[in-house]
């Protein structure tokens, strides 16, 4: 015990490690249990389907790139316990979103949203790189 604690203070904050992994390994062992109530809810009123295309439009959406990549987890994890979705839409946005971060960067300067790039077209999209002369962006926009 502390000088501290032994006066009737607030005693001392020690860390022991094997306390603290426990701690983790138990909040990691209930945020594990709470998904799956969470998914098992989802599949049971049918709305699996639903939620990973929310993701994958969501994601889309996004402008930072965390958030993208923590809605394109959450949609793959899904499409795991499903076996008729279409991986389609999927590897499109993601595609779409590897061309949109890539001219949104400062140095490029485009700041596209994800409407806006499917209404002027990837072809628009290449001659306005090529006219900047940023031919490698301008290859990678443009393969499929």
């Amino acid at each position: 015990m502390t000088k501290r604690a032994a006066a009737g203070g607030a005693p001392e904050h020690r860390s022991d490690p094997g306390l603290c992994d426990e701690h983790n390994a138990s909040s990691e062992i209930a945020s594990i249990q709470k998904a799956d109530e969470y998914l098992r809810e989802i599949k049971e009123q049918g709305m699996l389907g639903d939620a990973v295309r929310q993701c994958v439009e969501a994601a889309g959406h996004e402008q930072h790139t965390h958030t993208q990549k923590a809605l394109l987890r959450a949609a793959s994890f899904g499409k795991c316990f499903l076996t008729n979705l279409s991986p389609e839409a999927f590897v499109s946005v993601c595609r779409d979103l590897r061309v949109l971060n890539a001219v949104r960067d400062p140095s490029i300067g485009i700041p596209l949203t994800h409407t806006q790039y499917k209404q002027m077209t990837v072809q628009v999209l290449i001659d306005r790189l090529v006219y900047r002369r940023l031919y490698p962006l301008a290859i990678e926009a443009g393969v499929p």
